[in-house]
C-alpha cells in the first residue's frame, strides 16, 4: 500500500485546523499546530521527515505565515509551501512571492474540492522534484566515482608509460588502511605476507613484526586493525614504546589492559628487544597465561602487537629471553625493505606526488630520469625516507620534479657533480677477508645457474660486481678517483656517482 503523502497546517484558529483534518484526513496523513513555534519545535525532533506541503495562516501572533515561510525555504526547500489568508490583499500576495517564494496563495474560506484540486496539484510538483532531486544526487555520487576511476586509470596510465623502460612489474593492487593510508602490493614477497595476513587478521592475538625502520610495520599493524572482523566498531589503537616498560609491565601497559579491560584494542609495542630481560619474562607470563602478579588479565578481545628492526637470526635470537623469544615465533612477520620490493616504487611516488599535490596550487609531475634515479636508489630509509623526499620535492618543485631536488641523497646523477668534486682520495683500505666476501655473489650466480636457488636480485648482483672492480681500481691507485676513472677507461664524473651510490 502506497504511503499517503504527510501536510502540515498551521493556524492560531482551532476551528479551521480541525475543519482541515476532518476533510482531508482520508486523503493524507495531517500534523496541525496552533503556533509556527511549535512546529519548528517538532521539526527539530523529527529530522530527514518528508514533509510534501506545509500550509500556514498568513496572520499568527509572533510569527506570521510569511516569516515562516522563509524560514522553511532554508529548512525545507523541496517541500511545496502554501499561504492562506481572509484578506484578498494583493500586498500580501506579492510579498509572499517576492520573500517567501510560495508556491500558492489560498483565500478563505476554502471549498473542499477546490483545495483538493491545488493540494493534488503540489503534490504531484514536489513528487517530480524529489525524483528529480534524487536523480541528481545519484548522478553527482556516479560523477564522484568517475572522477575516481579516472585519476586511477591516469595513475595507472603512468605506470604503463614507464613499465617497458624501468622493467617495472604491473601486477599490483592497492589497499586501503584507512582515509590517507593505502598499501601498495606489486610484489610477491609482500603478496605472499598479506596472504597470510588475510587468512589470519580475524583470529589474531598475537603479532611479531620485525624488519628495518620506515618497511611499514605499524601501517601493516593498522591495516589489520581497521579490517579484522574481531573488532566492533568500538576499538582503540594505543602505541608503546619500549622504553615505557623499563621498569615494569605496571607503568603503562597493565593500565591500559584494565582500562580497557570490556574494549576492543591493539596495542603496539616498539623495539621489544630493548625491554629488560626481567621485564620480558613478566611478558611471557602475561602472554601465556594471562596473568599478571597473581591477577587475570583480560586479553581475549585484545591484539598484542611487537615489533623490532634488528634481525631475528643474528640479533634477537640474543636480546630476547628464550622463552619469549619461541612463544612470538609462530606469530612472526618479517617485512622486507624496499630495496628488494623495487616494484612497488612507482606507485609509491605516484601515490606520494598526488597526496602531497594537495599543498600545491598547480599540478606536479615527475620526469623520466628523476624516475629512474628514484627507483634504482636502494632507500635505506625504506618507504619513510621516500615519503619524505617525495614530499619534499613537490614542495620545492616548480612545475616538474627533477633529480636537481635529491641531491641530499648519496647517489646522485653523475651529472650533476662538478669536476672539483673528484680530485680527491679516499681510504681504500679495505681488507683481503671483506674482498673475500664481496666475492660471495659469485656463488650465488653459480647456484642459481645450477637451480639451487629460484630466484636472484639482478640488481643488487650487478652492484656487487661493480664494487669489485671499484674496489681494486681504486686500491690500485691508492684511492684516487681521478686516476681509478683513467685506468677503468670511465669518465671521472661517472666514477663519482658509482662510488657514491655503492657506497665507497
Amino acid at each position: 500500500m502506497q504511503k499517503k503523502p504527510l501536510i502540515v497546517y498551521i493556524d492560531d484558529e482551532v476551528e479551521n485546523l480541525n475543519s482541515f483534518r476532518l476533510n482531508f484526513l482520508n486523503y493524507y496523513n495531517i500534523e496541525i499546530f496552533e503556533n509556527p513555534e511549535d512546529f519548528l519545535n517538532f521539526l527539530r525532533e523529527h529530522k530527514n521527515l518528508d514533509i510534501s506541503i506545509v500550509i500556514a495562516d498568513y496572520r499568527m501572533p509572533k510569527i506570521d505565515g510569511i516569516s515562516l515561510m522563509i524560514k522553511l525555504k532554508e529548512l525545507l526547500p523541496s517541500t511545496r509551501r502554501i499561504i492562506i489568508s481572509a484578506y484578498d490583499d494583493t500586498n500580501i500576495l506579492i510579498e509572499s512571492i517576492n520573500k517567501a517564494q510560495i508556491h500558492k496563495f489560498i483565500l478563505k474560506p476554502w471549498e473542499k474540492n477546490s483545495l483538493l484540486n491545488s493540494l493534488e496539484e503540489q503534490i504531484e510538483f514536489y513528487e517530480l522534484t524529489s525524483e528529480l532531486n534524487k536523480k541528481y544526487e545519484e548522478l553527482k555520487i556516479k560523477n564522484l566515482e568517475l572522477i575516481e576511476i579516472k585519476k586511477k586509470l591516469e595513475e595507472e596510465n603512468k605506470i604503463l608509460k614507464n613499465a617497458k623502460k624501468f622493467g617495472i612489474s604491473l601486477n599490483h593492487k592497492i589497499i586501503k588502511v584507512d582515509d590517507e593510508i593505502k598499501i601498495v602490493i606489486a610484489n610477491q614477497l609482500i603478496q605472499q605476507i598479506f596472504n597470510k595476513v588475510e587468512k589470519l587478521k580475524d583470529f589474531i592475538e598475537i603479532l611479531f613484526l620485525t624488519g628495518e625502520r620506515g618497511v611499514g610495520k605499524k601501517i601493516l599493524a593498522k591495516y589489520i586493525f581497521n579490517s579484522t572482523k574481531k573488532f566492533g566498531s568500538k576499538k582503540s589503537f594505543f602505541c608503546l614504546d619500549s622504553f615505557l616498560l623499563k621498569d615494569n609491565l605496571n607503568n603503562e601497559l597493565i593500565k591500559i589492559l584494565n582500562q580497557y579491560k570490556d574494549e576492543s584494542i591493539m596495542i603496539y609495542i616498539t623495539n621489544i628487544e630493548e625491554i629488560p630481560k626481567s621485564v620480558q619474562k613478566e611478558l611471557y607470563i602475561l602472554l601465556s597465561d594471562k596473568i599478571y602478579l597473581n591477577n587475570s588479565i583480560n586479553i581475549e578481545n585484545k591484539i598484542m602487537v611487537f615489533s623490532s628492526t634488528k634481525n631475528l637470526e643474528i640479533e634477537l635470537s640474543e636480546l630476547l629471553v628464550e622463552e619469549l623469544l619461541y612463544f612470538l615465533l609462530p606469530h612472526h612477520i618479517n617485512l622486507p625493505p624496499l630495496r628488494f620490493r623495487k616494484d612497488e616504487i612507482p606507485y609509491l611516488i605516484n601515490y606520494f606526488v598526488d597526496y602531497y599535490s594537495k599543498l600545491r596550487t598547480e599540478p606536479i609531475k615527475v620526469n623520466d630520469q628523476t624516475y629512474q634515479f628514484l627507483i634504482r636508489y636502494k632507500w635505506p630509509g625504506n618507504i619513510d625516507e621516500l615519503k619524505n623526499n617525495i614530499k619534499s620535492a613537490v614542495l620545492l618543485a616548480d612545475k616538474e620534479i627533477n633529480a636537481n631536488l635529491f641531491t641530499l641523497l648519496p647517489n646522485f646523477f653523475e651529472e650533476q657533480f662538478e669536476v672539483s668534486d673528484y680530485n680527491y682520495s679516499i681510504d681504500t683500505n679495505f681488507s683481503e677477508e671483506s674482498f673475500e666476501d664481496s666475492l660471495k655473489f659469485l656463488e650465488v650466480i653459480r647456484d642459481f645457474n645450477q637451480g639451487k636457488i629460484s630466484e636472484i636480485y639482478y640488481d643488487d648482483i650487478i652492484d656487487e660486481f661493480e664494487k669489485i672492480i671499484l674496489q681494486i681500481a681504486l686500491k690500485k691507485t691508492n684511492g684516487n678517483k681521478a686516476k681509478a676513472a683513467n685506468i677503468l677507461n670511465l669518465k671521472p664524473g661517472k666514477l663519482l656517482y658509482k662510488t657514491k651510490y655503492l657506497g665507497l
